[in-house]
């Protein structure tokens, strides 16, 4: 209780006493397609290597959208909570490529796994949500996703990274 209620304080004085430029939005953008044609283009490239090796078809899930001016670590970091409630509802790993350059965009999908969610080969940035993580020994990124930048979202952190060295950075 005393958390929730330090927590309450420090968001009512930050509301008055911050900058304007300095808050954050008082509302998430709602999920949208600005660019169909990268969706089109990322569904594609799915669903392409899927039939290739045969695998069982995705569930597309929801599109997250950045604010424009935020930078990709912040936009991961705020899409983190509701892509966990959405990992732990579907009781599977969630995925997708971060797709953009000044508004990003993540398409979620999963194939409906635990522990795995496949991540189309491209030198696109991913994302991994394994929101049904038990525990800690779930918390790494696997052989196959460390060739390239990535973000991965368990209940306990957000961690990214970068492709080349095996040390993750922590961003939550």
């Amino acid at each position: 209780m005393r958390a929730f209620l330090l927590t309450v304080l420090a968001g009512v004085a930050t509301a008055f006493f911050a900058p304007a430029w300095a808050q954050q939005p008082t509302s998430v953008p709602q999920a949208r397609h600005p660019d169909p044609d990268a969706f089109n283009d990322a569904h594609a490239r799915f669903e392409a290597e899927d039939a290739a090796r045969g695998k069982p078809e995705k569930t597309w899930l929801y599109t997250e959208v950045s604010i424009p001016g935020e930078r990709v670590d912040a936009f991961v970091i705020r899409v983190a909570p509701r892509a966990l409630k959405a990992s732990q509802s579907a009781k599977a790993t969630l995925c997708g490529e971060i797709i953009g350059a000044r508004l990003f965009q993540i398409y979620f999908k999963t194939d409906g796994y635990v522990s795995t969610c496949d991540v189309p080969k491209s030198t696109l940035p991913y994302v991994l949500v394994n929101g049904t993580a038990a525990d800690a020994r779930e918390n790494h990124f696997s052989q196959e996703n460390w060739t390239r930048p990535g973000y991965l979202i368990t209940p306990w952190s957000v961690e990214y990274q970068d492709g080349v060295s095996k040390r993750p950075r922590a961003l939550r």
